[in-house]
């Protein structure tokens, strides 16, 4: 780095060849800035963040485009309404509260807004009120009335400053897909955000209807949990189709219990090197059972 400074009258100077993406940016052939510092430490310092900065500005420049992929735009409207859609929901909720509560007027006062970021999306920020417009409200059941309230809302928003949308929201919601905020990409994302906008306020019935998608994955979701456990596979099983027997009886069961005791101690026993010795005549050794432990 320090090959991209010099001093010049106690001053230090930075002095770097734009690459080639960026040399139809500059008249000159080398981009000459002077540092302001006769430190050679602060002007080491500032001449790294320079570099950065000019390599930065060359690496967008070589990308073969700056426009937004598929992927990203996609990714985008889902944020847009998953993002709104929580929004209404919460509204909807605290509605269904109060104790005057119309869901005819929630309803129709949704269906207004839907209608207002319709021409939005139709026709961006400056939309108006066409009569293709009005023909497609009369359709959808709204009166005069109605349709004045849907432009009276597209003038209350522009009034308000929110038609266009605040450029750090756009910005936001380019960069949250790892795009660069071009202003091509910040006006896609405008159309983006109003489309989004009148997906989640169509879903009228998901909020006043109790009609909801994931209704059908948690209804798959309880049923798998109240499902009985599948029977495990029987291998080797004998089939025996004679006459029913007559259970043993209790004297058998002991003696069969008995002898499993015993073969069990006798594997322990042999297991730890120890087995069973005939008692010796000296009593010293021997023990209160007349037998002794020696290992094998």
């Amino acid at each position: 780095m320090a090959a991209h400074i010099f001093r010049r009258n106690a001053v230090y100077y930075w002095r770097r060849r734009p690459r080639r993406p960026l040399a139809s940016f500059f008249s000159c052939p080398h981009l000459f800035l002077s540092l302001k510092t006769t430190s050679r430490a602060t002007a080491r310092r500032l001449a790294v963040q320079l570099d950065l900065i000019l390599e930065d500005a060359a690496m967008l420049a070589e990308r073969d485009t700056l426009d937004l992929s598929s992927s990203q735009i996609e990714t985008m409207l889902r944020a847009v309404v998953t993002n709104h859609l929580g929004k209404l929901e919460r509204v909807a909720t605290a509605a269904k509260c109060a104790p005057d509560f119309d869901i005819r007027q929630v309803r129709l006062d949704d269906k207004k807004a839907f209608w207002t970021y319709a021409l939005l999306d139709a026709q961006g920020p400056g939309a108006c009120l066409r009569r293709e417009d009005y023909d497609q409200m009369v359709a959808d059941g709204f009166s005069a009335s109605d349709i004045n309230d849907v432009w009276q809302h597209l003038c209350l928003l522009r009034n308000n400053k929110l038609v266009p949308t605040k450029p750090h929201v756009l910005r936001r919601l380019v960069e949250d897909v790892e795009a660069v905020p071009t202003a091509m990409n910040l006006g896609i994302a405008q159309g983006i955000y109003y489309r989004g906008l009148k997906l989640a306020l169509a879903s009228i019935d998901r909020r006043y209807g109790g009609n909801r998608v994931e209704d059908a994955c948690l209804d798959r979701m309880i049923l798998a949990q109240n499902d009985p456990p599948s029977p495990r596979p029987a291998m080797g099983v004998m089939h025996d189709n004679g006459p029913p027997r007559d259970p043993p009886k209790k004297e058998t069961l002991l003696a069969s219990a008995s002898a499993a005791r015993q073969s069990v101690s006798t594997s322990a026993r042999q297991s730890l090197g120890l087995a069973y010795c005939k008692p010796a005549k000296i009593g010293a050794n021997a023990n209160r059972n007349g037998a002794y432990l020696t290992s094998k």
